[in-house]
């Protein structure tokens, strides 16, 4: 399939935009993959919701992911990035998982992230409706650690998932909770949340941002038993509505980043770890990332 012209200036212009992105965040970046992997998902690229994501980790550590969503064009995601050689199996338990997920649930649509000095990491996959998390423990490669925390979902009334995210390089599963009413969560709620995972509890400042996630994800993988970290995003919408003031990258971020949208809007996501915890910061570069985000919350059954 060869790229049409207004695609090509479309992704010649996302490319310096990306470049960009990631000389702010001060993250290394390979150009001819970044390329690569936009031509070979150009036609979601061009047209989906799309979204740039970077975080407050140190050094060589912090990264920058551009990502897609695409819920109105069928299409198979993990057959492109096998023909293009972006995944190689490997005879892990995630190579055939998402094939197991697809042959229990309806899907709405996918994702994708391509990590720009890595390549593409992640592939999404965005079930048709929330769907009650327990359904999920059917799954034969399933992380044994997510289906350990079954009574830690109820407790805390993490009931009904609506997406997976498979991370191929670091070979673990995000399972996403979307929150209907966003604010209810007091901040010991949020603490405990966190504490009972085992992960590094931030700081009461932080913790009352995470009172207002509208998406909650935990981390597992295949080989702990635990949970590598819990994320909870939060919809900031404008620039003024982002707390810059907890960390300089933020602000440089938030007032830098391209943006093709005419409105500047922004996710900002708190994320414990068993060590520690950094903030995500993500532009809505598209500006139609939070409105599907805002619907994903009013599926969940009340």
């Amino acid at each position: 399939m060869n790229t049409n012209p207004g695609q090509r200036e479309f992704l010649d212009r996302m490319t310096g935009h990306i470049i960009e992105a990631a000389d702010i965040a001060e993250v290394s970046y390979d150009k001819d993959l970044i390329r690569g992997i936009l031509d070979a998902y150009r036609d979601f690229y061009c047209g989906s919701a799309v979204t740039f994501v970077t975080n407050t980790k140190p050094g060589r550590e912090r990264g920058l992911s551009v990502r897609y969503v695409e819920f109105d064009r069928p299409h198979d995601p993990y057959s492109i990035a096998r023909a293009e050689g972006f995944i190689v199996p490997r005879g892990d338990p995630i190579d055939g998982f998402l094939d197991e997920i697809r042959a229990q649930y309806p899907l709405l649509g996918y994702g994708v992230d391509l990590e720009v000095s890595r390549g593409l990491t992640k592939i999404w996959a965005f079930l048709q409706t929330p769907r009650p998390v327990e359904e999920a423990f059917a799954l034969p490669s399933l992380p044994d650690s997510i289906r350990n925390h079954q009574d830690y979902f109820f407790r805390h009334q993490l009931q009904y998932m609506s997406l997976f995210a498979l991370d191929y390089r670091h070979q673990s599963a995000n399972i996403y909770f979307m929150i209907r009413e966003p604010g209810n969560a007091t901040t010991g709620k949020i603490e405990k949340m966190i504490g009972e995972l085992g992960l590094r509890i931030p700081d009461r400042q932080l913790l009352d941002h995470c009172k207002y996630a509208v998406t909650i994800y935990p981390t597992f993988n295949w080989q702990s038993p635990h949970a590598e970290r819990l994320c909870m995003g939060m919809a900031a919408g404008g620039a003024e509505n982002v707390p810059t003031y907890l960390h300089p990258l933020l602000e440089k971020y938030t007032r830098e980043v391209p943006i093709v949208s005419p409105d500047r809007m922004f996710i900002y996501s708190i994320t414990p770890g068993r060590k520690d915890h950094y903030i995500k910061i993500e532009n809505d570069y598209t500006g139609t990332m939070i409105k599907m985000m805002m619907e994903g919350t009013q599926a969940v059954p009340t």
